[in-house]
């Protein structure tokens, strides 16, 4: 979606909220000249994702749909179905006989484009400051 049709969409959102441009700005902290140019298609390029950010929670929006719709995230990475990254992360837990436990790869989870936390897009650099986190937190204890 081009910049100036984004705009228009935000207006849309907006007028459904039954929202004036000062009372989105109140709420969300972006100021009210910054929405009216955007809306108007006066800017020229797409707001911050931490503007997007303070937009969708005061528009009823999630933040990825407004990333998308901002231009960030092409359809060709949209994340596929979540049950499908999922099945081929599923093992059984070994030993664990019939009724064994399943068990999910988080390593696998986190190496996945387009994940949120708290409506933040995970950048490749967050989640690999993610898995070094774990990586420290679960080292092998040393036998004594």
């Amino acid at each position: 979606m081009e910049i100036k049709e984004f705009g228009k969409y935000i207006k849309k959102l907006r007028e459904e909220k039954s929202l004036s441009t000062h009372k989105l700005a109140e709420l969300s902290g972006v100021s009210q000249s910054y929405i009216s140019h955007l809306e108007s298609g006066r800017k020229k390029n797409a707001p911050s994702p931490e503007v997007i950010k303070k937009l969708s929670e005061n528009l009823d929006r999630s933040y990825v749909e407004l990333m998308v719709a901002a231009g960030y995230y092409g359809d060709d990475e949209l994340l596929e179905p979540v049950e499908e990254i999922v099945q081929g992360l599923i093992s059984m837990k070994p030993g664990a006989g019939k009724t064994g436990m399943t068990m999910i790869d988080l390593a696998g989870i986190l190496e996945q484009k387009n994940l949120i936390y708290k409506n933040l897009v995970l950048t490749q650099n967050d989640r690999k400051r993610i898995l070094d986190m774990l990586d420290i937190m679960f080292q092998p204890k040393e036998d004594k």
